[in-house]
């Protein structure tokens, strides 16, 4: 079924969360993401998840590209019962044929501008936290999966391969050729002042409904997001 974010809003309330994105320092948490999930976090992942924790599918699948499309992807996200929050303002799947090809819900949003029955990821995250300031259309998909985390209620939210230096490869020491896609490597990096003007505006939006960011890097080359480390309390409880 085709959902909207007012249909996501807060449905985790509460919940912590854990935004996976595939920078090297998400290293040190593949092994524990078994854990967290079965602790409650909620697990936010994006593009080529499995190869870096299949063990573990996220509850949320986030795409945002040309490549990583639903036409492309439906057969993961019916093989791991996922849920795709997708930006249609980029992919040109038909909304029909991915009702026909799965029965899970799926979310679409566009990427800054709003269009015909689909609603901005900027403009829902601004109505949730009442921010008046829109962060940019986005240039990784982590601006995304924090956005989502925070429409969904999640608090506090951990993010880890978030690192924004593409030459430093990928988690589980890939190399970065392996997913560079018509760029060459560290191209990337010549966004990093607007991913951070927009890193901090998300996080200003976090703020207005007291929820927490936390980066779990503990040598980020960034300050935009305060360092913090995992709730042991939370994790000891339920195991």
């Amino acid at each position: 079924m085709r959902l909207s974010f007012k249909d996501v809003e807060d449905r985790h309330k509460g919940s912590p969360a854990f935004v996976a994105a595939h920078g090297p320092s998400l290293n040190p948490y593949l092994c524990k993401l078994p854990e967290l999930k079965q602790a409650g976090y909620i697990i936010i992942g994006c593009n080529e998840w499995y190869t870096f924790h299949e063990a573990c599918p996220p509850q949320y699948y986030v795409l945002a590209n040309t490549v990583y499309t639903m036409s492309r992807q439906i057969s993961v996200i019916n093989r791991y019962n996922l849920t795709p929050v997708f930006a249609s303002s980029v992919d040109p799947t038909d909304f029909n044929w991915i009702e026909k090809n799965t029965n899970r819900d799926f979310l679409p949003y566009r990427q800054h501008m709003n269009g015909p029955e689909v609603q901005s990821i900027q403009e829902a995250l601004c109505k949730h936290t009442n921010q008046t300031e829109w962060y940019g259309s986005g240039d990784t998909v982590a601006l995304h999966m924090i956005a989502l985390a925070i429409i969904l209620g999640c608090n506090p939210i951990y993010i880890a391969g978030v690192d924004l230096d593409y030459t430093l490869g990928y988690a589980q020491h890939s190399k970065p050729q392996e997913f560079v896609v018509g760029n060459e490597i560290g191209a990337m990096n010549n966004y990093l002042d607007r991913n951070l003007k927009n890193l901090s505006i998300i996080y200003a939006a976090a703020k207005n409904v007291g929820v927490g960011i936390y980066n779990l890097n503990p040598k980020p080359s960034y300050d935009t997001i305060p360092i913090g480390s995992l709730d042991q309390n939370r994790l000891e409880t339920t195991s």
